[in-house]
Order: structure tokens, then C-alpha cells, then sequence
């Protein structure tokens, strides 16, 4: 917001100075007169890079979203400026050494947090018949994911695809690939977590198949230390729920208690996971039987995620197999898996 405002002022005089070097050297001016020009890009280029980082004071939103006068406007003011800090905050995590100032992380991350809450109207919808009064949920450890920077389907472009989908806000999207690039080694000690503008079950969703697909690792966990030393390691499907509880928050449409919370985040990631494993099982029949049918050659089971999901796009034409599947798999958000279908037939094609 500011911040690409403050840095466009460079950006005239700089495509200006380029211009004036290129006409210099094409005029066999001497060298001292091109020299001084690249200086001054040199410099100009330095401060338009310090701007980046260079944050607008906390305040400044603090005050401008009590000058509304309205509880509407002041909602609205929250949105936004909830995206200015979170944009400084980037800024930082994207930052070198010697212009980031990690002090300001703490400031800004409570900055963010309080025009998050004040913004909130709809949330993801808790239903009155959600009872996790019986549900039963194991120590889990915190768990930590990474880039996996040889995957074809890159973070920045799953971050973009989700964006556009309005699964996240465009500095949401920002900060996902921040916290999961592993680029800042402070990162891992920002609290803030990820904004996600849906239910959990798109979440889990999204979060197994970008593991499946290895865009993103699981690289260790933090064993909780309330935990005894003799209970099980957590399968996966707590490995995922651990991850969500860790990385990501969800905005919901009426208040719960924390353990009701947790209780409710690992039953819709169990129930999501669930409909994942269920999706590569039903595909694989479906393909099966077709094969069979077709010619009754020897039939060779699918390998890999990929071609899980792109034998999913190519059975739909079949009459009713594709809604069988959709059936089986009623807490899995097909959404999510119309983008990862997307990006793995754009990464195939490039």
C-alpha cells in the first residue's frame, strides 16, 4: 500500500537515467559522463530498495481507523489495513540483513492481529449440531513445512491460484509462501499465522495434496513438550491437523472456547483427509474397471498424484463416474482440486 506508493516515485527517474546511459554510450560519450550516470541509477536503485522495507509507522493505521466514524467503516479500514501491515511484515521477512529490523516484526504482528479481529463479520459457519464434546484428540507436535524448490508446480504459483480463488488475500498469499519458503530464518519465530478465508475441510484439502504432490515437505516436528514420552508418534492424518493448528488461522462465525476449537479443527482435517484418501482409491477403481472393460488388458496402477488427478479430469466424460466419485468424498473441497489440476497441466506444458 504505502509502500508501492513510496517506491513508484523512484521508478520515473530510473527508467529516465537508464534511457540517458543507453544514449551516452550509443553517442560515444566519454566515459566519465557514463560513469556518473550509472552512480546515480546505482543510488537511486539503493534507495527505491530501502523503501521497500522502510515501514510506515503502526500508528498511522491505529489512528486512521479510529478517525472512522462508523462500525461498518471502521470494519472496512481493518480489512485494509490489516493487508498494509501484513504487507510491511512481508517486506521484512523478504528483506536482507541490513536493511530489515526484526524488531518491528513483534509491533506489527499485534497490528495485524488487531485489524484481523476488528474486520471480522462472516467467518467459516460452526453449525449448533457440531458436538466435540466426545472427540478425543492426541498431543500434537508442532509440525514444519518447506518449499520443496524441486517440484514442478512452484509455491508462488499454487500461492497465486489460491489468491485468485479468494482462498487468501494477495498479502496473505505473500506471507504463505514466506512461511513455507523458509527464506527469513526468523520466520519461524513470526506467531502471526496465515489468514484463510475458508472452512477447514479446503484447507486439509489443499495442504495433503500440496504434500502429496511434494510441493511442500514435511521437514521435522517440535515434539509438544505436555506430551509423555510414551505416546505414539501421530499418523499422518495428525501430522496434517498439527500443521493447520500451526500454521494457519480460520475465521469463524461464532466464538468457541479453544479445546472446542481444537476439537473441531482435527475432526473436519480428519474428515477431509479421509475424502482425499478415499478420491485416489475411487479414481483408481474407476480407471480399473474402464480398463477392464475396454480391452481387458493387464492393468497397471497409477504411480503418482499427478496422474491420480488428471485420470479424475479424464474419467468425468464418463457418465455418472465422476459424481460417484464427488459421492464418496463429500468433505473433500473439489475446488482445490480444480487449481491443483490447473497448475499440473500448466507445468506439463511448459
Amino acid at each position: 500500500m504505502s509502500e508501492i506508493s513510496q517506491v513508484g516515485s523512484f521508478d520515473a527517474e530510473i527508467i529516465e537515467t537508464s534511457r540517458r546511459i543507453e544514449r551516452l554510450v550509443q553517442e560515444h560519450a566519454p566515459y566519465t559522463q557514463i560513469e556518473d550516470e550509472q552512480y546515480k541509477l546505482s543510488a537511486l536503485i539503493n534507495q527505491k530498495r530501502q523503501g521497500l522495507y522502510q515501514a510506515k509507522d503502526p500508528s498511522y493505521y491505529v489512528d486512521q481507523f479510529f478517525r472512522c466514524t462508523s462500525a461498518d467503516d471502521r470494519r472496512k479500514k481493518a480489512a485494509e489495513f490489516a493487508e498494509g501491515a501484513l504487507a510491511s511484515i512481508n517486506g521484512i521477512l523478504e528483506s536482507d540483513d541490513r536493511i530489515a529490523d526484526p524488531s518491528q516484526l513483534e509491533t506489527f504482528i499485534s497490528v495485524v492481529e488487531f485489524f484481523r479481529f476488528s474486520s471480522c463479520k462472516d467467518g467459516f459457519c460452526v453449525s449448533d449440531t457440531d458436538d466435540t464434546s466426545a472427540l478425543t484428540v492426541p498431543e500434537l507436535p508442532e509440525v514444519f513445512f518447506e518449499q520443496n524448490y524441486l517440484s514442478k508446480i512452484k509455491l508462488g504459483q499454487l500461492s497465486t491460484a489460491l489468491r485468485d480463488h479468494d482462498y487468501f488475500t494477495e498479502e496473505n498469499g505473500r506471507y504463505f509462501v514466506n512461511r513455507f519458503s523458509n527464506r527469513h530464518k526468523t520466520v519461524q519465530d513470526v506467531t502471526l499465522l496465515v489468514e484463510w478465508k475458508n472452512d477447514v475441510h479446503a484447507l486439509a484439502t489443499m495442504l495433503t495434496l500440496a504434500t502429496e504432490l511434494g510441493i511442500v515437505n514435511n521437514v521435522g516436528t517440535k515434539k509438544n513438550p505436555k506430551s509423555a514420552d510414551s505416546v505414539d508418534e501421530p499418523d499422518s492424518r495428525a501430522t496434517v491437523a498439527a500443521a493447520i493448528l500451526h500454521n494457519f488461522s480460520i475465521t469463524l462465525s461464532r466464538p468457541l472456547s479453544d479445546d472446542a476449537l481444537i476439537k473441531l479443527i482435527y475432526r473436519h482435517t480428519k474428515e477431509a483427509k479421509d475424502s482425499v484418501e478415499t478420491f485416489f482409491s475411487a479414481v483408481e477403481d474407476a480407471r480399473r474397471a474402464h480398463s477392464l472393460n475396454k480391452d481387458n488388458r493387464a492393468y497397471k496402477p497409477l504411480e503418482t498424484t499427478e496422474g491420480v488427478i488428471r485420470e479424475f479430469y479424464r474419467v468425468q466424460k464418463y457418465l455418472g463416474v465422476a459424481e460417484g466419485i464427488r459421492n464418496q468424498c463429500p468433505h473433500m473441497d473439489f475446488n482445490i482440486v480444480d487449481i491443483f489440476y490447473d497448475l499440473i497441466v500448466a507445468s506439463e506444458d511448459e
